[in-house]
């Protein structure tokens, strides 16, 4: 209670209980297509950042990450490509900073 009161945007009503029952990412059918859709944000951040880093839309980044990711689809191994791309594997910093959390 301590804890939500401090971080929700919005009161909470009293019946809610949403985080004893959010089962998206723990169980079921549906855990691995929704750690499917947080490894894409991962993905998407890490080349974001790393492509503004190095100049942004037209820099040699932009053209390799075309190249690399977009060119070569789902045709080849994707680390392979993205280590390509990116010169190293993903990690979550970046998707941890687009979400306003310090790593």
């Amino acid at each position: 209670e301590e804890v939500r009161s401090k971080t929700a945007l919005m009161p909470i009503v009293g019946e809610n209980r949403f985080l004893n029952t959010f089962g998206h990412i723990f169980s079921g059918g549906y855990a691995a297509g929704y750690f499917s859709y947080k490894w894409a944000e991962v993905l998407a951040a890490d080349a974001y950042y790393y492509v503004q880093a190095q100049g942004g839309i037209g820099s040699d980044a932009s053209r390799s990450f075309m190249h690399n990711i977009l060119e070569i689809g789902g045709s080849l191994d994707y680390m392979q490509q993205y280590v390509k791309f990116r010169g190293k594997k993903p990690s979550i910093s970046a998707l941890l900073q687009s979400n306003g959390i310090d790593n």
